[in-house]
């Protein structure tokens, strides 16, 4: 006689834990961003408006700026686009020495090596675009550069 009420109960948890369920999906699907172009171009303006305001760059410096921007974006694709295949090389190495201890290590270096070519490009960047400042901007920059770093470190995080 008892076995009805339960039964009803069980049903009733289950409908609701399924109900639960569906809106909870339907919230992550319909609150995930979008990852396109637009997030870049948001990061540019960003970057641009930091060094119009907080560093006071003219707009001959921003001109100057787009254009070491735009090339290093391009050179930073290639770079990252042979790293990628390097890597892949790398793994595919590890296969045929099992994994072995010497054989993580020698990856481990060569991944290194290939992530210190990326990080002195991004560091020289840095310093072409202190070059554009004049005297007075370039204690500002100094100070503040790495607020931008780190909200782009941040953005990165998040998505």
């Amino acid at each position: 006689m008892n076995e009805h009420p339960k039964s009803k109960t069980l049903l009733i948890i289950i409908g609701i834990l399924l109900v639960a369920n569906i809106v909870m999906l339907a919230f992550f699907l319909m609150d995930k961003p979008e990852h396109n172009k637009t997030e870049r171009t948001d990061k540019k303006t960003y970057i641009a408006n930091y060094l119009k305001k907080d560093i006071g760059f003219s707009d001959k410096q921003l001109v100057e700026y787009d254009t070491i921007s735009n090339r290093q974006r391009a050179e930073m694709k290639l770079l990252y686009d042979q790293i990628r295949k390097k890597k892949e090389q790398i793994f595919r190495q590890l296969v045929p020495m099992n994994f072995s201890d010497s054989a993580i290590e020698m990856a481990t270096v060569e991944i290194t090596n290939e992530q210190r070519i990326f990080e002195r490009k991004m560091l020289q960047h840095l310093r072409e675009i202190r070059n554009l400042c004049d005297p007075a901007q370039i204690a500002r920059f100094d100070t503040g550069f790495y607020k931008i770093i780190g909200k782009r470190s941040e953005k990165r995080g998040r998505n």
